[in-house]
């Protein structure tokens, strides 16, 4: 892919994320106000992985569409207000939403293990450099 396609790959995926944040915004909202626990915290679990679909859902992505992945997490999240409203337990997670689920916890693990390292490996060179005696360098930004 040349950098003019890349450019406008990435600029494709910019608006639809402003797009998708257009009617995250207020659905967060909405679900502030919802007093059943167990459905407001699925649907703000639905919030957060359409929220990451860039990034954190590239496991539940492999081999399927993204567009039927996205569909099968809100499909998942209208069963459950289907439910509530008819006062019926929530029902389990569907396909989609299990895989989502599970690669974003895949991808937080992997994040959290990045900056584990990157930690580990500033401590390391701070080390070398009090051993050594040579100054800091300097602070970026």
């Amino acid at each position: 892919m040349d950098a003019g396609a890349t450019a406008a790959v990435t600029a494709a995926r910019q608006a639809w994320d402003e797009k998708l944040q257009d009617f995250i915004a207020p659905a967060r909202l909405a679900i502030g106000v919802i007093r059943d626990k167990k459905l407001r915290r699925r649907l703000n679990e639905t919030m957060n992985l359409l929220e990451e679909w860039d990034s954190g859902l590239v496991y539940a992505f492999h081999g399927r569409s993204r567009a039927g992945v996205l569909r099968g997490v809100i499909a998942h999240a209208v069963e459950c207000v289907g439910a509530w409203q008819r006062e019926e337990a929530l029902p389990e997670p569907n396909h989609a939403f299990r895989e989502a689920r599970e690669s974003m916890q895949a991808k937080r693990d992997e994040w959290e293990a990045i900056a584990e390292a990157q930690e580990e490996d500033r401590l390391r060179r701070r080390a070398e450099r009090d051993s050594a005696g040579t100054p800091p360098p300097p602070a970026v930004g």
